[in-house]
């Protein structure tokens, strides 16, 4: 059977002070990286953020100070990565770790159903004890310009996510807040195939957004076809190897969650380097610094049996990929009229 969760209370329209918090979490969410995009480039010319006046000093210190002041910022980036090492599993929630609580603290405020996640719908197609036992890749699509909802869905489904590895790219370990909230969090990781196996053959659930920056590189928001890359393979591949169902989790919303105003830039520079990089500028749809405030509209679709295999063919995987793509547009076209996206399709790209 089907089962749907709206965890929002079905509230059609948000009082004042739900907006205002809808504001704010959507302000510090889609900003944070800039914080120290300016605090690493404001070091060398004197920007000091344990000063009481942190702009005392600009344009004011010599050369050597400068350099000094940036080792100093580059030093504590690093500190979270030495004192919160990525974990498979999540971190307790204890005195003993008063961190990670903070952490959980964090979540409840930014991803709860009040303010700018509100009103989620969250369709599960198999029973949710399906969903909980071991062995089961999930496989997030689209990946979006920005799947910071991914961390709701976790949060207000935690029942069934909590337990589950999610793996992310290495990229987002580069920005100091993101890289102390993921470890000190715990439950998530760099997705390298080395990293995948290794929590894969604890038998831990996993998830992971196989289209990757190549898919996230050829999102465009509010296109009637939203783009899905098929280029990448090897999830399924391991899933064989290791015997792991595949299950897919299908964000309807995700496409038009951001504005990419720098977009062709970050494609050529990603052409020229295969490196994401390029300005990070993200928005709504008028340009401003926050999101489109699109509710979750997520369908997990249901576990697709996979058979063992240590040495698969070619015609195997393929055969599994396909599979597996079918249960995605599926899924998309059995509930795209329910969750309000009647208008959309998916394009399978490379």
């Amino acid at each position: 059977g089907i089962e749907v969760k709206d965890l929002g209370g079905g509230r059609k329209c948000r009082g004042v002070v739900e907006y205002v918090v809808a504001v704010g979490q959507d302000m510090f969410m889609t900003n944070l990286h800039w914080m120290f995009v300016f605090w690493y480039a404001g070091a060398p010319f004197g920007l000091n953020v344990f000063s009481r006046n942190p702009m005392e000093r600009m344009f004011e210190v010599t050369p050597l100070e400068g350099a000094l002041n940036f080792v100093l910022c580059v030093v504590l980036g690093v500190i979270p990565s030495l004192c919160f090492p990525y974990s498979a599993v999540r971190k307790p929630l204890d005195w003993k770790h008063p961190v990670s609580c903070a952490v959980k603290l964090m979540e409840t405020i930014l991803v709860s159903p009040f303010g700018l996640f509100r009103d989620p719908m969250i369709v599960f197609e198999d029973d949710e004890a399906s969903y909980k036992r071991n062995k089961c890749m999930f496989a997030i699509a689209p990946h979006g310009t920005l799947p910071l909802s991914v961390w709701a869905l976790w949060h207000q489904r935690c029942d069934i996510f909590d337990e589950v590895c999610l793996f992310f790219g290495s990229q987002i370990g580069m920005i100091p807040g993101y890289r102390l909230w993921t470890g000190a969090r715990g439950g998530c990781m760099t997705v390298t195939k080395k990293n995948l196996i290794n929590v894969m053959k604890t038998s831990q659930n996993v998830a992971l957004v196989p289209g990757g920056v190549s898919e996230m590189m050829k999102c465009e928001p509010h296109a009637k076809n939203i783009n899905v890359s098929i280029k990448h393979k090897g999830f399924v591949r391991i899933a064989m190897q290791q015997g792991f169902d595949l299950a897919p989790i299908v964000m309807l919303h995700e496409n038009d969650m951001y504005d990419n105003p720098m977009r062709d830039f970050q494609l050529w520079c990603y052409k020229k380097t295969k490196v994401p990089m390029g300005l990070p500028y993200y928005t709504n749809k008028w340009f401003l610094p926050m999101s489109n405030q699109k509710p979750l509209r997520v369908v997990v679709g249901k576990r697709i049996k996979v058979k063992k295999v240590e040495n698969p063919t070619e015609a195997q995987v393929e055969a599994l990929h396909r599979k597996f793509y079918e249960e995605v547009v599926r899924c998309w076209g059995k509930h795209k009229k329910s969750m309000g996206y009647e208008d959309r399709e998916l394009t399978f790209v490379m």
